[in-house]
């Protein structure tokens, strides 16, 4: 009788366990809603290695089996297999280290070496071989190998790290290229660094003596007056490391007319300068260039027959052609442009 006392409340505490430690977990789990956000976002896969490719070897490819199609390289996961002609999954996770019997076992694979995959078709298989001969393609590092060389039965290897969604990348990365050995770059020449030929600072322009005036309280100008006693300007420029000597190189004047009453050029003298050859002849080719009252940009090209690989400087000496009696001239900038080469060190 004492033991059925100590008992009767048995039924009780099992209830109250189940309360605490069962129904009421299970509640929350299954109850408990999640707020929605904004823009309904749900992640679908998380950490996805996995690429769609249609199978095309003329038969079907069956779970586990490497295979190289549409571009990628992994093993087939679909578990029924992916039938001829038929979309499927592939596996191309390459943080994983994997070991197969898909090999060519009279070839000998090396711990540390490159492992190469020979693509099957309708007959066979791919295989994994231990050379880049005929159309195979590098897929992995090997890692271990059973069987001995040129009777291997297995080989373990780490996947190469593959391109996803490739399409087009391979040409746009050539047009890049192309872009950075071809591209035009800019020697910038400050107005103040313009000199009178032989190399005599400018001054504020002064009666008929040319120098630096300001038009209309607006452009910071180089004026060549009426009748002006200082008609040639010059200055100097190194040359850039990344210059193309096999390019053209092209000076640029913006230059333009006061009142456009006199039938005024510019010319253009260029001379080279490089480490071992100096005193080099003017390799400028263009003739000198009408100056308009609108202002213009003035082009003189330089051949690169005659363009000096870096180190070196460049001269140029700008020259007023034509009576100026009734027109004052302005320079209101220079630069010089070139073709810059891709830099190896």
């Amino acid at each position: 009788m004492k033991l059925f006392k100590n008992f009767r409340f048995f039924p009780l505490l099992v209830l109250c366990f189940l309360i605490e430690y069962v129904i009421i977990p299970v509640r929350m789990y299954v109850f408990t809603q999640a707020d929605e956000n904004e823009y309904d976002y749900t992640e679908k896969y998380s950490n996805q290695k996995q690429v769609k490719v249609t199978n095309n070897l003329g038969r079907a490819a069956v779970y586990g089996e490497f295979v190289y199609l549409g571009g990628y390289f992994g093993f087939v996961s679909d578990f029924n297999g992916i039938a001829n002609g038929a979309a499927g999954y592939i596996n191309i996770d390459s943080d994983r280290e994997v070991e197969s019997k898909q090999v060519e076992p009279t070839d000998t694979f090396t711990i540390g070496s490159a492992l190469y995959f020979l693509a099957g078709g309708a007959g066979a298989a791919g295989t994994f071989v231990d050379s880049a001969a005929g159309s195979a393609i590098a897929v992995g590092t090997i890692t271990g190998e059973q069987g001995a060389g040129g009777a291997q039965t297995a080989v373990q290897f780490r996947p190469y790290l593959q391109k996803v969604d490739n399409s087009g990348l391979d040409a746009r990365l050539s047009a890049l290229e192309v872009n950075a050995a071809s591209a035009q770059k800019t020697i910038f020449v400050p107005l103040a660094a313009i000199t009178q030929e032989d190399g005599t600072p400018l001054a504020k322009l002064a009666s008929t003596a040319s120098g630096f005036s300001q038009i209309g309280n607006k452009e910071l100008v180089i004026s060549l007056p009426i009748n002006a006693t200082i008609e040639a300007l010059g200055f100097s420029v190194p040359v850039p490391q990344d210059l193309d000597n096999s390019a053209n190189v092209t000076v640029h004047v913006l230059a333009g007319k006061d009142a456009n009453l006199d039938a005024l050029t510019l010319d253009c003298e260029v001379y080279p300068c490089a480490a071992g050859d100096v005193q080099n002849a003017d390799i400028q080719d263009t003739a000198a260039q009408t100056i308009v009252a609108a202002g213009t940009e003035l082009i003189f090209t330089c051949g690169a027959d005659g363009v000096l690989a870096a180190p070196g400087t460049l001269s140029v000496i700008l020259t007023l052609g034509g009576t100026n009696d009734g027109d004052a001239v302005y320079i209101y900038g220079a630069w010089v442009e070139y073709t810059s080469k891709v830099m190896t060190s």
